[in-house]
């Protein structure tokens, strides 16, 4: 008698290339997997702008979430930056 396949069997799963793309205070990023510190399931980002990319990250994040943080607290950071020296060229002015 044999046994029939059980629907939990293993199966092998193919990577899904991922490329989504996101808008964060006027900056679009695209978080994308890349070869990287996880093997093919890390991921990275780039952060545009007008067609222009500012900024690329390494393929160091676990997964597109962790990504998504990362470029959302880099673009936050780099508009406080800009911001706080705004503010004191102003105040020399």
């Amino acid at each position: 008698m044999s046994v029939p396949a059980s629907p939990l069997a293993p199966r092998t799963l193919r990577p899904v290339p991922i490329n989504l793309v996101f808008q964060h205070r006027g900056f679009q990023f695209r978080v994308a997997r890349a070869e990287g510190r996880f093997g093919p399931q890390s991921f990275r980002y780039m952060i545009n702008h007008l067609g222009a990319t500012l900024h690329q990250s390494a393929a160091d994040f676990g997964s597109a979430e962790s990504a998504d943080r990362a470029a959302r607290r880099f673009i936050d950071d780099a508009l406080g930056s800009f911001a706080y020296a705004y503010e004191h060229l102003d105040a020399d002015c």
